[in-house]
């Protein structure tokens, strides 16, 4: 994606730079399930919609994002 953007698109990349340098310094980890938040409890935890008695164990957020888009677990 870098070498595409470089070669093709600058003020993408520059765009694309400027974006990440945001994300690294307003993406916080959710402090219930690790993910990454906005805020010290993701929306996911903080849903009044979910199961608290359900436990789900995956390995990275965007494992947790797969299962989301499912809409099959509501822990």
């Amino acid at each position: 994606m870098a070498y595409h953007l470089l070669q093709h698109d600058r003020v993408g990349a520059e765009r694309l730079s400027v974006a990440l340098q945001g994300a690294s310094k307003m993406v916080l980890r959710c402090t219930r399930c690790n993910s990454f938040a906005d805020a010290p409890i993701c929306a996911i935890c903080a849903s009044p919609k979910r199961e608290p008695a359900q436990l789900c164990v995956i390995e990275t957020p965007a494992d947790l994002a797969v299962m989301e888009q499912t809409q099959a677990y509501r822990g």
